[in-house]
């Protein structure tokens, strides 16, 4: 039995986001619950921070190599890893500009922890765009279990600091970079190549980077902004409430990429298959996504209590407006899957596009009248917009998803 799931990939896929995804919410956990409200903030913002990075650097690197035809030669794979250490070292370079002239200090275990987050996402990335679906697996426990044991140490040892973990977390990174190295074998130099694969990342990688940017900033933007303006207390409240949702994000990530080519395959047969798929799918999913926001809402003193501490039983109110937000965005999951089974990648960026526009113009006002509930009303707000227009656009196109629900 389980050599069978071994050798079944998708199962290999769900084993490897469970490992990875609860072993951020595990690691968030503790830290929250072990450092003051004030630290905890700082190290979400550098989180958040390394997000925004990995959003810029993937978009150039990894999404291109993804979906081209090329990606089994051994002269791309090399060209990737370069292309990777490149845009690391030139966003150092501008990084230590930066605080140079602002007569900042550079944090060297703080550099150390951000090229080894990034390096480590990329490392995760190429290997399950190479099919190494046990290597990835592999990777991630092997990191995960230093996390894990290096944070549970520096508990008990009541040496648990920011600094610390910047320090700790780069170590399971080195080892991350190690197996990379071993499995890549990046030695492989073609300039007649190399010069095509620039040019082909250049050419799909501009519209992906502003893609993945105007994603992550309306995602994000309401979250980062909360940190200037109401404090990284806030900050860091927030971030512990969304690593509560982490669970609902691993959900809706494994039923994604399953229902993903599932719906394209009846959608081969026709529109009606494809819909009717996609809403028997959905209805499924909502009873267990519906129970636990249910939980959410019943328990919400409780659960960030036991997640974070007393200091933070003052955001209880954080989890019923995320419960709002994540009703919104079950809702909006068909509607997403069926704009890219569509391949109506256009629209989808122009909707994360009007989505972003709106929080440039209200994120200011909202924030500072309102705290972190004009945090949460944003973020509800862009969901709306999402589901308003992506909707809008499967009407025009004849794909009228959600007659199937009624």
């Amino acid at each position: 039995m389980l050599q069978k799931l071994y050798q079944n990939k998708k199962w290999l896929i769900i084993t490897d986001q469970i490992v990875f995804s609860g072993t951020t919410f595990l690691t968030t956990l503790v830290i929250a619950r072990n450092l003051d409200k004030t630290s905890f903030g700082v190290f979400s913002g550098v989180v958040l921070g390394l997000y925004f990075i990995i959003s810029m650097v993937s978009g150039l690197v990894i999404q291109p190599f993804q979906v081209s035809d090329q990606k089994n030669k051994e002269t791309y794979k090399s060209f990737t890893f370069w292309l990777e250490i490149v845009c690391i070292a030139f966003l150092s370079i501008i990084l230590y500009v930066i605080l140079i002239s602002t007569k900042q200090s550079f944090n060297i275990s703080l550099w150390l922890f951000g090229v080894g987050f990034t390096l480590n996402d990329y490392a995760r990335k190429i290997l399950l765009s190479l099919n190494k679906l046990k290597e990835t697996l592999y990777l991630d426990i092997l990191v995960s279990l230093i996390q894990i044991l290096s944070t549970c140490w520096l508990v008990w040892d009541n040496h648990l600091s920011v600094e610390n973990i910047y320090i700790y977390q780069s170590c399971s990174y080195v080892l991350s970079i190690l197996i990379l190295i071993i499995y890549v074998k990046p030695y492989n130099f073609n300039d007649k190549d190399w010069k095509g694969y620039w040019f082909h990342h250049l050419k799909e990688g501009k519209w992906l980077v502003m893609s993945s940017l105007v994603q992550w900033g309306a995602s994000n933007l309401f979250v980062v902004a909360s940190g200037v303006y109401i404090g990284v207390q806030a900050l860091g409240a927030l971030r512990l409430v969304q690593s509560l949702f982490g669970l609902l994000n691993m959900l809706l990530q494994v039923f994604e990429n399953y229902i993903i080519p599932q719906t394209s395959y009846h959608l081969s047969k026709s529109t009606t298959h494809a819909i009717s798929y996609l809403a028997h799918s959905n209805k499924q999913a909502f009873y267990w996504f519906g129970l636990i926001l249910l939980l959410f809402t019943l328990f919400s003193e409780y659960i960030i209590v036991m997640a974070g501490g007393s200091q933070y039983e003052e955001y209880a109110f954080l989890i019923n407006g995320m419960v709002i937000l994540y009703v919104l965005i079950f809702i909006n999951q068909p509607i997403r899957i069926a704009i890219r089974v569509l391949i109506l990648n256009q629209y989808f960026f122009y909707g994360y596009l009007i989505s972003f526009a709106f929080t440039i113009i209200s994120f200011d006002f909202m924030l500072s009248n309102w705290g972190l509930m004009g945090v949460l009303s944003g973020l509800i707000c862009s969901q709306i917009i999402l589901i308003l227009f992506w909707q809008s656009i499967l009407l025009t196109k004849k794909f009228a998803i959600w007659k199937s629900f009624i």
